[in-house]
Formats: C-alpha cells, structure tokens, sequence
C-alpha cells in the first residue's frame, strides 16, 4: 500500500497536480499514527524492561528485549523516513507551484513594468533637461551679473577720475587766481 502512494504521488507531481489539504491531512494522520507506534514502542520496551528483572536469567531477557527493540525500531524508522520524503516531495511541489504562480504574476505585470520603466524614463530625462536648463540661466545670471559688476567697477573708475581731475582743477584754479 505504501509503494503504492509514492507511485500516485510521484505520478500526480509529475503531472503537475496542486497538492490539496487532502494530501496534507493524510500526512499529518500517517505522522500521528507513526507517532502512537513509537510511544507504544517504547512503553513496550519499558514494560519488557521492568518483566525481565523478575525472571531468573535477567541480561538474556534484556538482551532479548533489546533486539526486539532495535527490529520495531528500525520497521518504524524506515516508514518514518518514507513519510519523511513523501513532505518533501509534496514541499517541493508547493514550491514549484508557488515559483509558477509568481513567474505568471510577473510575466503578466511585464508590460505595465515597461509601460512604467518608460515613464520613469522620461520623467528622468525631462528633469536632467531641467536641471541643465537652470544650469544655463544660472550661468547667464552670472555672466550677467560679471557685466554688472564690470561697469559698475568703471562707473566707480570713472568717477574717481572725474572726482579727482576736478580737484585737480580746484587746487590748480586757486593758485592761478592767487598769480593773477
């Protein structure tokens, strides 16, 4: 029966088959009843334990019993590594799903990304556009501004000269005035 579950759940992964709670719940029983097994197991061996210090020859029993253990303990943990793999192969179907869904989930949003991206693209250009436009009024600003500071500068030459040629003339007009 066992071999069996792994062939249809083998086969269903194959095909491609969503893993529905059905499987999960089946799971999960299988893990209960494995776990039942193994804490009736031990109580067993506990209980053969605790008979075998009542018989004559106690290590033969004990010995006995401890095989036995081993042979129950080795059945279960083969069908608790089964179950083990059974998980993960239905992990690994959820997984793969989940990767399918969100490379479709990409795949669809792919032209409102480029659509965006677009966007986004010419909304960059249009601010580098801006950015080196005011870069430009800036400098004229300040070329401007150099003119300004230029002819104010000779302005401010001009007047001293001017300042300075009439006090020439004031102090040389007295001195003609006094000789006359």
């Amino acid at each position: 029966m066992f071999y069996s579950f792994l062939a249809i759940l083998f086969w269903a992964l194959s095909l491609g088959v969503r893993a529905d709670d059905g499987v999960q719940a089946m799971l999960d029983a299988r893990q209960v009843a494995l776990n039942e097994r193994a804490a009736a197991l031990d109580y067993g061996y506990a209980f053969e334990q605790h008979h075998c210090y009542s018989r004559f020859f106690v290590n033969y029993c004990l010995n006995k019993t401890r095989a036995k253990m081993h042979d129950d303990s080795a059945a279960l943990r083969r069908e608790q590594l089964a179950l083990d793999r059974e998980w993960r192969a239905l992990r690994a179907q959820q997984y793969a799903e989940h990767l399918a869904q969100r490379r479709a989930q990409e795949a669809a949003s792919l032209p409102q990304r480029k659509v965006q991206e677009r966007r986004n693209q010419a909304r960059y250009q249009d601010k580098q556009a801006d950015h080196r436009r005011k870069l430009e009024q800036a400098r004229l600003r300040s070329a401007r501004s150099a003119q300004q500071v230029a002819r104010y500068d000779a302005k401010q030459q001009a007047a001293k000269r001017r300042q300075a040629a009439r006090s020439a003339q004031r102090q040389h007009k007295p001195d003609s005035d006094a000789a006359q």
